[in-house]
């Protein structure tokens, strides 16, 4: 008598397999697709908080050397404070200590983050951060590698005279 031995799958045992991978693909592919805006945002949290913490340094530093506000802290270049103590310009001043400018927000963010993070500052095409200033009272610093047109990018509001902060979204195409 003659054994019938089976090698292999059955095809019914395939289509079992095959079901089942794509189930799990299906469910697992979701949060592939998470992990570059996760990585963006984290990049986003990272590079804010050392700027928050390179202000945080500086006016320590302007209360422990006597709170002169004529005399800046040496950085990569000298940053003058706010009348509270908060890095406000790399312009030397003898009056209006307090008097801020747009273009202060550009030099302030690159004399004061000074990491390996590589936060490449400037416009839109090819920069990490971009940075504008209004002539009120306030820098704005957006995060856009990682993001275009229809996307809501991380931003971060810096009032140098007073030194608080305010991280909030805004559209890419409002840049």
């Amino acid at each position: 008598m003659k054994k019938n031995k089976h090698f292999g799958f059955s095809l019914i045992e395939l289509v079992v397999v095959i079901a089942i991978l794509g189930v799990l693909a299906i469910t697992a592919l979701p949060q592939f697709l998470n992990l570059q805006d996760e990585a963006n945002e984290a990049s986003a949290d990272a590079v804010f908080s050392s700027f928050q913490d390179s202000v945080t340094l500086y006016h320590s530093k302007w209360l422990v050397s006597g709170e002169s506000m004529v005399d800046g802290i040496e950085y990569d270049d000298v940053i003058y404070p706010s009348t509270l103590g908060y890095p406000i310009t790399g312009r030397q001043r003898t009056q209006d200590f307090d008097q801020f400018y747009a273009a202060d927000c550009k030099d302030l963010w690159n004399n004061l983050v000074n990491t390996s993070l590589g936060s490449d500052i400037g416009l839109k095409d090819g920069s990490e951060i971009i940075a504008w200033g209004k002539n009120d009272d306030h820098c704005y610093y957006h995060y856009v590698r990682g993001y275009g047109e229809g996307d809501s990018v991380p931003s971060l509001k810096y009032f140098p005279v007073v030194g608080e902060f305010e991280q909030t979204r805004i559209s890419y195409s409002d840049i």
